[in-house]
């Protein structure tokens, strides 16, 4: 069978059903098999009482003597394919951003600086945790169920914000323009205000990861406003 899928295992076979005009094959019992190759498009699952039930797309039956069904762990690999893709996303646009702004920080250790300026060491430390929250947020975001509308306007907001995140160091660090970098890190706080509202509606704890985010961002609204006064 042509699939990306292979997962050797041995199950309990409990039941094959689903939208199938074929008769519902009884339980069968214990099954070991060395491979099983399963595809994962057009296909679904659920998990009731503890006993696991394929859901295959209309007439697909396995051409197997005894059927076995490997479809959570399909599901958890698609989850982990997500998940992967929500953290690496902040990651690679706060990295790209650094990228570019590595010139500027240069002149950064030159300019004066008011009280509580962490260490240099301490802002890529601290963003990269931030990334790696707001990525696992936008992920409890697109698995917590709920309609694609509300999650698309959520994602909307957030996608919108991390663009923002990615102009601030530029306008700061490469171009010195303090005042200016200053008014757009109070439009992305607002933006990531507005992202966290609407992440807290789907889910708590998604609202709940970008806190250390908004007041980070605060933060350094305070230190960008210092430099700007002080230079």
């Amino acid at each position: 069978i042509n699939s990306r899928f292979c997962f050797p295992l041995s199950l309990t076979i409990l039941s094959l059903g689903g939208p199938c005009r074929r008769s519902l094959l009884a339980p069968l019992p214990a099954c070991a098999v060395n491979c099983i190759y399963y595809k994962e498009k057009r296909r679904r699952c659920q998990l009731i009482s503890g006993e696991i039930f394929s859901l295959l797309p209309r007439g697909n039956i396995l051409p197997l003597s005894c059927i076995c069904y490997a479809g959570v762990i399909v599901m958890k690999n698609r989850k982990w394919k997500v998940l992967s893709v929500c953290l690496l996303l902040p990651l690679a646009v706060g990295g790209l951003s650094a990228l570019l702004t590595r010139n500027g920080m240069k002149a950064f250790k030159t300019i004066r600086k008011p009280p509580l300026t962490p260490p240099e060491w301490v802002f890529p430390a601290i963003w990269t945790v931030l990334f790696l929250l707001m990525g696992m947020a936008s992920f409890l975001v697109l698995d917590s169920g709920k309609s694609r509308r509300e999650i698309r306007r959520a994602l909307g907001v957030y996608g919108l914000q991390l663009g923002v995140n990615f102009f601030w160091p530029i306008l700061f660090f490469n171009l010195g323009a303090y005042l200016f970098s200053l008014l757009w890190l109070i439009l992305l706080w607002i933006l990531i205000l507005a992202a966290n509202l609407r992440f807290s509606r789907i889910s708590l704890t998604a609202g709940r990861l970008l806190l250390p985010y908004l007041l980070w961002t605060a933060f350094a609204g305070y230190l960008n406003a210092g430099v700007w006064l002080l230079n």
